[in-house]
Formats: structure tokens, sequence, C-alpha cells
């Protein structure tokens, strides 16, 4: 998990997340071998975009090895994110190792979701999981004063209504 003061100069660390943020309802959504990931896609893949406070993104990163490197991964782009906070979106979580590309100085993801206060996980391991709607807690040691946590992301099936 990155905490504000990941990027941020003198903002929050990973103690002061807001806990509810990291658990509730999640969508897992397959953005499949895409390079990247735009506003385009996610309006695609998610109707509507509104109702998801919670999203995890699944991509190649979940398959093969755990262990394994990914030099190439899927970002999302800035416009992206910001669609995604217009939307209400309080945890983003990926199974990439950054929400930013890999070759990034900026960080333009980063900073505007951090800036929102949003959530971030990057390293998820996503396979085996089905894209629907589940249950997340994935919470943070309470590290006082770091910029980020380990957390241990659990999803549980929704009960069927």
């Amino acid at each position: 998990m990155d905490a504000p003061r990941h990027l941020l100069s003198g903002a929050a660390g990973v103690d002061s997340v807001d806990l509810d943020a990291c658990m509730g309802p999640a969508r897992v959504v397959d953005v499949g071998e895409v390079g990247s990931i735009g506003s385009e896609l996610l309006s695609s893949l998610l109707s509507p975009v509104a109702c998801v406070e919670r999203l995890l993104l699944k991509s190649r990163c979940s398959s093969g090895d755990p262990q394994a490197r990914h030099p190439t991964f899927p970002a999302l782009e800035p416009a992206a994110a910001e669609a995604l906070l217009r939307a209400g979106l309080v945890l983003l979580g990926v199974d990439a190792p950054s929400v930013d590309p890999a070759d990034s100085q900026e960080l333009p993801v980063h900073r505007t979701l951090l800036e929102a206060g949003v959530v971030l996980l990057e390293n998820l391991w996503l396979a085996g999981v089905p894209p629907g709607d589940y249950e997340l807690v994935a919470l943070p040691l309470k590290l006082v004063g770091c910029d980020g946590s380990p957390v241990r992301a659990v999803l549980r099936t929704l009960p069927s209504r």
C-alpha cells in the first residue's frame, strides 16, 4: 500500500490511511493484454463507473510466476485516474508494480490519486480471481510515519441476494 507520504512531502503516512477505504465492496476487472489503461477502456469495462468505490485491475501480471518481475506492464493514463476520482473512487488496486509506467519520472497517476486521498494497492496477485464483485479487506500494518506498508489483501465472495 502506498500512503500519501510515498510522494507528497509532509503528507500522511500509512498509519493515517482511512481504514474504511480498505474494507468493503470491490470490483475486480480484467484489463487483458493492454499496454495502458485509459478512460475509454475503463468506461467499457465498468458500467457505470460511478458505482465502484474500490477497483482492482487484473492484467497479465497475475499470470505465470508470482515472483516474476514485469519490466512492462499496463499502467493507468492520467485521464483515467481523473475519471475514477470524479466517479468517487476511494481505493485502486493493481497487480502491476505501479499505477504509473515503469519509466515515469513525474508519477502523475500516483500524484493525482494520492493527493485526493485514494488508497493505492500495488503488486496484488489476482490469479484465479474471476472478474466480479467482492468484499475486500486490505489492512496495512500500523507503521507510524512510513510511506507504505505490506497488506494481506483478502477478497470474499459476496453472498447471493
